[in-house]
């Protein structure tokens, strides 16, 4: 697990090299259709984070999002490493753990949007999930 940890922050580290900046730190809930409104306008400026288990990102996710758990022991350290660059869009199941995250990625210093509901909510939307 902590191979796949390292593997994980050191491609989310590369990513972050090549997409584009923001001009400053945003921190919000948003809707799904905000959610979904933003990716389309701001391609390059953003990564989505999955912060639930494996399992669960395995039957599916939001396209393009990167495994990222909350429960993982090194969570708050690699939160920490995350390049502040860019935006984060952040979700789970239901937007409890994500709240964890979120405030997590909020002391750090990092922009985010937390999809209020979580995937639960993005599904009934009607919005694309890969599996």
């Amino acid at each position: 697990m902590k191979k796949l940890q390292l593997v994980l922050l050191a491609g989310l580290l590369l990513v972050g090299m090549f997409v584009q900046p923001v001009s400053a730190q945003r921190l919000e809930d948003a809707t799904p259709a905000q959610v979904y409104e933003f990716m389309q306008k701001n391609t390059g400026k953003y990564l989505v984070l999955d912060v639930r288990s494996l399992q669960e990102f395995s039957e599916g996710h939001i396209e393009g999002a990167e495994f990222f758990p909350v429960s993982a022991s090194g969570f708050t350290t690699a939160v920490q490493r995350l390049p502040k660059n860019i935006t984060y869009i952040v979700y789970c199941r239901s937007g409890n753990r994500s709240q964890t995250a979120k405030q997590v990625m909020q002391e750090a210093g990092l922009s985010l949007l937390h999809l209020d509901g979580g995937i639960r909510a993005w599904k009934q939307a009607g919005y694309p999930v890969k599996k």
